[in-house]
């Protein structure tokens, strides 16, 4: 009879490791993939940042271009301005 039990007590021993080597399987996989997805995510914001520093940068010389445009429009205007109105 101890021998039943003892087969029975080994038997349900091996179904409990089982579940746990296959729990603790499945969290690495899921361990492995959010790791994945986390590379992922952060390549993907490097990018992004990346992008926006251009356009931050593009946008920064067309403000400096027209800033540029209006100081010379605004200089041949005073020029003019003067060199007229002191030959009237």
């Amino acid at each position: 009879m101890t021998s039943l039990k003892q087969m029975f007590t080994h038997r349900v021993i091996e179904q409990v490791e089982s579940a746990r080597d296959n729990v603790l399987h499945k969290v690495e996989k899921i361990q492995q993939e959010t790791q994945k997805r986390l590379e992922s995510v952060k390549h993907e914001a490097q990018k992004q940042v990346r992008e926006t520093r251009k356009m931050a940068a593009g946008a920064a010389w067309w403000v400096f271009s027209s800033a540029l445009s209006s100081l010379a429009a605004s200089a041949i205007a005073g020029y003019l301005a003067v060199t007229r109105f002191a030959i009237l």
